[in-house]
Parts: C-alpha cells; structure tokens; sequence
C-alpha cells in the first residue's frame, strides 16, 4: 500500500495545522450550510436500500374535456404518459492520516474531516442537480431580449427578466415560480434592483442556511456558487436559473456513510472514507427556466 500524497511531512509548510492553538472548523461550517437547491427538490425515498438500478415516474397531464350531447355515450379518449427516468450514481471521497499526524492533532483533524466531507456532501448535491437542470429543454431568458449571438457587457441582470420570467410561468403553471438561484457575479446587480427586499434586513438566518439574498415581486433569490458560466458574444455570460413547480426528482439510493479504516500496522496511517448513492432528473421542463445575463 501506498501512502497518500496527501500525508503529513514535518518539512510541510502546514505542519502547525495539526497542532493549532486555537482554531473551529465550526467557523467557517455556515458555507457548506448553503444546499441551495435541495429546499425544491421533489424528494423520493422510496428507492432508499432497495433493488433496482433505476426510477420511472410517470406525468399525468390535465386531460381534456368535451361537450357532451343528449343520448350520445361520452366518448372514451385513450390514456397517454410522460414518463421521466432517473439513475442513481455514488459519489465519496477518502482522505487518509499518518499515526503522527493523529498523535499531534486527533481532535482537530478528525472535526475538521468531518465538516469539509459533510461540506463536500452538500456543494456535490448542488453540483449535480445543476448539472441537469441546465439539460433543461424550455425556453431560456435573456436580458434586455438578447441573444447569445448579441449579448454585452451592458446586459447585466434586471427587473425585467424577473417580471418575465414570473409571466412566463404563470402561462404554464398558473404560479409563480418558487424561486430564483443567481451567480455569486450577478448579486450585485440583484442588490440594486429597485424594490429589492434585503434578506439581513428582516433579521433571517436564511441568507446563511439557504444562500437566500432576499426577494423581488415576492419571488425568492438565491446566490450560490454552483450557477455555472459561458462565453457568448465574446463575454462571460451568467446562467441564473428559475424554478418553479415540481421541477425535478432527488432520490436517495443509499444513505451518506462514514467509514474508518485501520492500514497495516506498518504503514501507521488511518484511512476515513465517505459515499452516498442518489439520482437527479428534471421532471418538469417548464419547471425549470435558465435566466442568462452579463
């Protein structure tokens, strides 16, 4: 067995990091507090420790009715399905500690791997759904109207994405949409917006649990980020993104778990490794607006 790369060495730059005199992981825990997307998610557990390698799931759509004429059967129109597939993927990590390292700094060591696997568990989920919501096939908005082929620098985010964006669903939907996450770039431009409700205004821990900023025509915003980035026109554009009802499927195949591993005596070094198994799948397009602006 090879020890990791990662191991400590007492010619390291770090080496007081497994011996601190006063130092809380605790402090910085608020950052992977901000699962952002999670609060939408349509949560499945119904796949948790079962079988399978794979989860369908059904739409039912509105059906419609006819007018109906005296002594005429109501006619029969056939049954038809949506169907939305999801598959489950594991995601872990492992990191591995010397004998000296624990002998210096157990406690620290082992709180701070705790935190940042925990954090690590929280930023992955976000990464992953945003992933494929981007896959999301309905139409896209664009400041001031633009296109890929003509956005500017001059196109930052603005009233009037929102103000569409809360018609667009309200056309397919008949809601509002439950929530806006925008680029950490982009906050600006959402903290200037006129009538813009300053979440740390109000006294809410959400802006710190959940990355919420505040909101605009009562539609909550969020920063986080996991918002990706593209270059369109030449510039570095930003892919907000709007979701409203039921817009995606989160389901757990198998629970976050720990692990805590003892190596060859020899090698005096530990090994703590983490997974967890879960699936991610738009269910809704029209659930799922990308808001893209400079």
């Amino acid at each position: 067995m090879n020890i990791s790369t990662n191991a400590f060495t007492r010619s390291s730059t770090s080496a007081d990091y497994v011996s601190p005199i006063i130092w809380s992981p605790e402090l910085e825990k608020y950052i992977y507090d901000e699962m952002v997307f999670m609060r939408f998610a349509v949560n499945d557990p119904r796949h948790l420790n079962k079988p399978g390698r794979q989860g369908n799931y059904q739409l039912n759509n509105a059906y419609t009715m006819q007018a109906l004429q005296e002594g005429i059967p109501t006619p029969i129109s056939p049954l038809s399905f949506n169907q939305v597939t999801i598959n489950f993927y594991a995601y872990g990590d492992a990191k591995q500690l010397t004998e000296e390292e624990l002998a210096e700094g157990f406690d620290y060591l082992l709180t701070d791997i705790r935190n940042n696997a925990l954090g690590s568990m929280g930023e992955n989920r976000d990464a992953v759904i945003v992933t494929e919501l981007m896959t999301t096939s309905s139409t896209g908005i664009y400041a001031n109207a633009k296109t890929n082929a003509n956005i500017s620098t001059a196109d930052t985010f603005n009233t009037d994405m929102i103000a569409k964006l809360k018609t667009e669903m309200m056309k397919t939907q008949a809601k509002a949409p439950q929530g806006i996450v925008v680029h950490p770039d982009q906050y600006y431009s959402v903290l200037i917006l006129p009538n813009f409700v300053n979440a740390s205004q109000y006294g809410s821990d959400r802006v710190i649990r959940t990355g919420e900023i505040g909101s605009y025509l009562n539609i909550p915003i969020m920063v986080s980020n996991q918002i990706t980035t593209a270059t369109e026109n030449g510039i570095t554009v930003y892919k907000a993104i709007a979701l409203g009802r039921r817009p995606y499927i989160y389901a757990q195949k198998k629970n976050f778990v720990f692990g805590f591993e003892r190596e060859r005596l020899r090698d005096r070094a530990i090994t703590i490794s983490w997974w967890e198994m879960f699936g991610v799948s738009i269910l809704r397009n029209e659930s799922v607006i990308v808001m893209t602006s400079a």
